[in-house]
């Protein structure tokens, strides 16, 4: 069996990227597997000064906008996203990819032949894509018609998407990604409607891997020797999946904003799940050494199906390309059906993702969303909600603040008595901590007060949460900070904070002099947010720092130097290629932080509020918890000196 070579010819392209247009996309085709060649999205664009150009309505060339799938070409290795690579019929293996298999019917529609050695006709295949208007859906159209005369077992394989564009902004590592969404097993969810995702956000590097232990590559350039990486790997399902039931739903790759899922729901109301899909495996195309120098696709298997004489088997898949952007995703009514929304995630991943408590992403995310509609700027949007949240937690800080003073306080005074105590009972150590207990409860200290940092600690979760959101918030990419002034003086010359989704760009380098550094990435430019994100991290941390009568030991002063050091070089030098919107939320935040803790100071000096009034015990309300819980302790130590005795 062989596909028949017709006559090979150009291919048209279907839809458009004008920024008034219907369509929402625009796609070349290859001859290789009748796959895409390129997918280009309208009003969407690669840098700033792109969209500057389009508003101000001079014309924009195609290569300005977002490309997510596109050919790649290594030798004589090509990869094309959606390409048709074989078709097995009845165990024999026939390819597509060849040139001249597929032949244009019509714009966007192709087919291919299966023949015989005589020639004859086995089967005839139709592929289609089909854009649908002001949505960022596609559809692919597959039919497989029988003209044999007999029933064929066939099984169709195909690529999926392909690696999307390497952000720009490296802060932060390379945020590609591998997802999956899937539904859980039928006794779990009975209404098979709730589709999963968290499970599976793995890295670009995680899914490249392992390499091949069987396998030598040779660099032709440097001559060295490497291990390659497998050239095929299942993912899905993998042995998790496998054991807990899991049915997939959609599969995507993703970068920080974009992402680009296929699935099979064509509308609303249809089962989730990907039946005609029977495993996916990533595919590599390797170029070099290293993940940067391969290139990653899924291959998509069908399953295996009889066609009879004279039928036709459909096998469709619909995809989402587009902003990673649950508002954008709900415009898109068959990725919205699938679940695609489950593909937006405000996490930095890794073995640290739970700890960016994506729960509290959403609420806080919708308070931002709000401001901005309020305020109609996103810099100041971000300012005003640290202003609000700061606000709602300001008793927390307040309480938290005055227990720690206190506490401080306290213990300044209490340090020549408890000097004497220890020299005294250097040599018993249970009766050294009855006299500590005893002198604490004369003096009024509460040992609450040394829990007066948890308050703080745990307002954590939420700053973590806005510093992830605000990484991958969509919203803010190609946003210029304070209604794009800096911009307007300038008459568009200075890029200073003209994307709140990159550096802030004070000073542009001449394209001669940008250089790279570990852990930075690329240095285009000095960036000056960074070092006043220093500035304002020390003066919050000498204001949270209380001043103390107790005498430091030299090894604890040289720890309060090296800490004040790094608080003044680290944090630029990690913080330097940060998205400027990042680093305004870090400025803006401990600088209302700074403000906030000279009030509390003021207020507590002025009312007095670090003596503490010495009350009998039994003034002390009955029913407290710490009453209670100094019961408890009065309580087991009358019973340790009662088995002393004994």
């Amino acid at each position: 069996l062989r596909a028949r070579v017709q006559e090979a010819g150009a291919y048209d392209a279907i839809g458009g990227i004008e920024a008034d247009g219907p369509e929402r996309m625009k796609l070349h085709f290859s001859d290789i597997g009748a796959g895409i060649s390129s997918l280009r999205l309208a009003s969407e664009f690669d840098n700033i000064q792109s969209a500057t150009d389009d508003r101000l309505g001079k014309p924009v060339g195609e290569e300005h906008h977002v490309e997510l799938q596109y050919e790649q070409i290594s030798g004589s290795s090509v990869v094309t996203p959606f390409a048709a690579l074989w078709i097995e019929v009845e165990g024999k293996i026939v390819s597509l990819v060849g040139r001249g298999v597929w032949k244009q019917v019509s714009p966007g529609s192709f087919e291919a032949i299966v023949e015989n050695e005589a020639g004859e006709e086995l089967l005839r295949l139709r592929r289609t894509y089909i854009l649908t208007d002001t949505t960022n859906d596609l559809r692919i159209e597959q039919r497989i018609a029988n003209v044999s005369g007999q029933p064929l077992k066939v099984q169709f394989v195909q690529f999926g998407p392909i690696d999307l564009p390497k952000d720009a902004v490296t802060y932060g590592g390379d945020k590609r990604r591998v997802r999956f969404g899937y539904l859980l097993r039928p006794e779990l969810d009975k209404s098979r409607q709730f589709v999963q995702s968290k499970n599976y956000l793995t890295p670009r590097a995680n899914v490249l891997s392992p390499k091949d232990p069987a396998a030598l590559w040779q660099d032709p350039q440097t001559g060295k020797t490497y291990k390659p990486y497998m050239a095929s790997r299942q993912i899905w399902p993998d042995e998790r999946a496998a054991n807990a039931g899991f049915e997939i739903v959609w599969a995507a790759m993703t970068n920080r904003y974009y992402g680009v899922a296929v699935h099979t729901v064509d509308q609303p109301g249809q089962p989730l799940a990907m039946e005609s899909i029977e495993k996916i495996d990533r595919v590599i195309l390797q170029e070099g050494n290293g993940p940067d120098n391969s290139v990653l696709v899924l291959r998509l298997t069908g399953k295996k199906q009889t066609i009879a004489a004279g039928q036709s088997a459909s096998d469709g898949l619909m995809i989402y390309a587009g902003p990673k952007s649950k508002a954008e995703i709900a415009k898109s009514p068959a990725a919205a059906a699938a679940g695609v929304k489950e593909l937006v995630v405000y996490n930095f991943g890794g073995p640290c993702a739970f700890c960016t408590f994506t729960w509290l992403s959403d609420p806080l995310l919708s308070l931002i969303r709000f401001l901005q509609m309020f305020v109609h700027d996103w810099s100041i949007a971000i300012i005003l909600l640290v202003f609000i949240v700061r606000g709602v937690l300001h008793p927390i800080n307040r309480w938290s603040q005055i227990r720690m003073q206190r506490f401080g306080k306290q213990m300044t005074d209490l340090q020549p008595k408890q000097k004497k105590i220890q020299e005294k009972y250097a040599g018993d150590r249970q009766k050294l901590q009855q006299e500590m207990a005893k002198l604490w409860k004369e003096e009024g200290v509460n040992p609450a007060g040394m829990l007066g940092c948890l308050p703080m600690l745990l307002q954590s979760p939420i700053w973590i949460a806005l510093y992830a959101s605000l990484y991958f918030l969509y919203e803010l990419r190609q946003q210029p900070a304070f209604f794009g002034v800096f911009q307007t003086i300038s008459g568009g010359a200075w890029p200073f904070m003209a994307d709140l989704s990159e550096p802030d760009h004070f000073i542009p380098l001449p394209a001669n002099m940008h250089f790279s550094l570990p852990l930075m990435g690329l240095i285009s430019a000095i960036n000056i947010m960074p070092l006043m994100l220093g500035v304002v991290f020390f003066m919050h941390q000498k204001f949270l720092t209380p001043p103390t009568a107790a005498t430091l030991t030299p090894e604890q002063q040289s720890q309060q130097k090296m800490i004040k050091i790094m608080t003044v070089v680290m944090f630029p030098f990690i913080m330097y290629n940060a998205p400027s919107g990042l680093a305004l939320y870090f400025i803006a935040n401990s600088t209302i932080a700074i403000i906030e803790n000279s009030w509390i100071r003021a207020h507590i000096k002025k009312h007095d509020l670090l003596e503490v009034t010495k009350k009998p015990r039994k003034e002390r309300r009955q029913g407290s918890f710490m009453s209670r819980l100094q019961q408890i302790a009065d309580k087991q130590q009358a019973i340790r000196e009662q088995q002393k005795r004994m």
